[in-house]
């Protein structure tokens, strides 16, 4: 995706599955983000389950229970069935679209961060996984605050 930061708006299919509703639950609430490479479009969907879990291109995300308070966390599958340098590759693209990724969580669960304010300030890691030990580690990506909201073209 090209330029992901761009503050130009982006299409976002969001799509709730199971018993997710705008502000419950937090502990098992699960994102599975998909997005095109050739188009600013983003599909989220949020459920109690990863969506299509065979996608290897998808970043999955989920709140997880950090002692007061949670955490977000993000997983991206670089590759270990691909060479080096694919793997490289795919792991820049993943940084790239992070922040809006990101962004398109926090605009969509807009009710859920006014209902949980702590969550704002909660820690954001993300998780890249590949058999090369250079991709093969976990970042301290700041917290939901620290990214602002911007305007995506809402599609269900």
């Amino acid at each position: 995706m090209e330029n992901a930061q761009s503050k130009e708006a982006k299409i976002l299919r969001i799509q709730c599955r199971d018993d997710v509703n705008e502000t419950t639950p937090i502990a098992k609430r699960k994102y599975t983000l998909t997005f095109s490479k050739s188009i600013p479009e983003l599909n989220l969907t949020i459920g109690l389950d990863y969506f299509n879990k065979d996608d290897s291109d998808a970043i999955r995300a989920e709140w997880k229970p950090l002692e007061s308070s949670y955490s977000l966390n993000l997983y991206c599958n670089v590759g270990n069935k691909w060479p080096e340098s694919f793997a490289c590759i795919r792991y820049e693209v993943f940084v790239t679209v992070i922040p809006c990724i990101l962004q398109a969580i926090k605009y969509s669960e807009k009710e859920l961060f006014e209902q949980n304010p702590d969550l704002n300030y909660a820690p954001i890691y993300v998780s890249f996984k590949s058999s090369y030990m250079e991709f093969n580690q976990q970042e301290y990506w700041n917290r939901p605050c620290d990214y602002e909201i911007i305007e995506f073209v809402k599609l269900e």
